[in-house]
């Protein structure tokens, strides 16, 4: 249970929820996490550090990138899904994944020429 209610206690903060929505859709490092929700670095830092100690993300390491994503635990899953349908109309998360669209582009381009 306390494992369950760590959970809803990470995803009850507006910013580990915008940042849970983001990353249901794509692993992202930091520093596009900073650009999309546009908030300062030691901020999203700090709520990354406290969604892993929920065993909300979790950290992948390719190379030279360091991104972090949701776990592939299911009722993370389903409750992020079933939030992300909720919010689906919501300002700034469609503000948050406008800009999700815009970095993905620069990231592809980005890893093509420095892998």
């Amino acid at each position: 249970m306390e494992s369950v209610m760590n959970i809803y206690k990470a995803l009850a903060d507006p910013t580990r929820l915008r940042i849970a929505l983001v990353l249901k859709r794509r692993a992202l490092c930091v520093c596009e996490l900073v650009v999309v929700l546009n908030l300062p670095q030691p901020t999203v830092s700090r709520h990354l550090g406290k969604l892993r100690d929920a065993n909300l993300v979790r950290i992948n390491r390719d190379a030279k990138f360091v991104t972090y994503s949701l776990t592939d635990d299911a009722f993370v899953a389903q409750l992020v899904d079933a939030t992300a349908e909720r919010l689906s109309e919501d300002p700034q998360i469609a503000a948050d994944h406008s800009r999700m669209a815009d970095r993905e582009e620069l990231r592809d381009i980005y890893r093509r020429e420095y892998r």
